[in-house]
């Protein structure tokens, strides 16, 4: 047909199950995953379909077998835009996802920067200001699309008690003083915040907001990603104890 596709075999903790119970202490999960995928590509009868177009998968598992790779191959396949558009409507639970979706936001960092830089007049001619409540918006929808479980929530006691303190950082109120937070990812020390009323005042705005949100999503980055982690050592062992 001289179409690109992909051959996604459902189901296999199903497979996993009942292979697991016929053959007790010998079963042999590679094996079994082999063995799928060969009888895939044989019932295809296609000689441009290997191996590597075969996804084993399974919708209640989405942390094991070819889930991430599946994800990866059909981002890799679709022109910018909709791969941008499909991997921030994705859940984030996988590296794949999460690392595609932090290349995006980095990308419209400067796009952010410029509706929270405002000018004004008046008190300091030609001064600039940067509006506190856009940044603050833009944290909110960073969490969002890291998909950072809510307090008190099942997923979130789950967690180590280290990560669930690394958690509640991200979450900034509007009582928060937020120079302050920011500056908390500061450790290089770069810039000295100073305030006027609801605005940060800096003579370079537009860098100022570009480095302080890179920060933030550096360390919600790395946050997600040990959280997918831990969340996945979780899963495998309720998974292995439900066997």
């Amino acid at each position: 047909m001289g179409k690109s596709y992909f051959f996604v075999r459902t189901q296999i903790d199903n497979d996993r199950r009942s292979e697991k119970r016929k053959h007790g202490k010998k079963f042999n999960e590679e094996k079994m995953l082999k063995e799928i995928k060969n009888n895939c590509v044989e019932c295809l009868k296609n000689p441009n379909c290997g191996e590597e177009k075969v996804f084993l998968v399974s919708s209640y598992h989405p942390q094991k077998w070819d889930f991430d790779r599946l994800q990866t191959a059909i981002m890799d396949h679709l022109p910018s835009i909709q791969k941008e558009s499909l991997a921030l409507s994705l859940r984030t639970h996988s590296k794949v996802v999460l690392k595609q979706k932090i290349k995006i936001l980095k990308g419209r960092v400067w796009m952010v920067a410029a509706v929270s830089v405002e000018k004004r007049f008046g008190f300091w001619p030609s001064s600039k200001y940067i509006d506190e409540k856009p940044i603050r918006d833009i944290v909110d929808s960073y969490r969002s699309q890291m998909e950072f479980p809510a307090f008190g929530s099942e997923e979130f006691n789950m967690l180590t008690n280290k990560l669930r303190r690394r958690l509640r950082r991200f979450y900034i109120s509007q009582n928060d003083d937020l120079p302050r937070w920011l500056k908390s990812f500061d450790r290089a020390n770069k810039y000295k915040i100073k305030t006027y009323t609801k605005y940060i005042v800096t003579n370079k705005p537009l860098p100022f907001i570009y480095y302080f949100l890179n920060l933030i999503l550096d360390e919600m980055e790395t946050t997600a990603l040990d959280i997918i982690d831990e969340m996945a050592k979780k899963a495998c062992v309720v998974y292995d104890d439900s066997d």
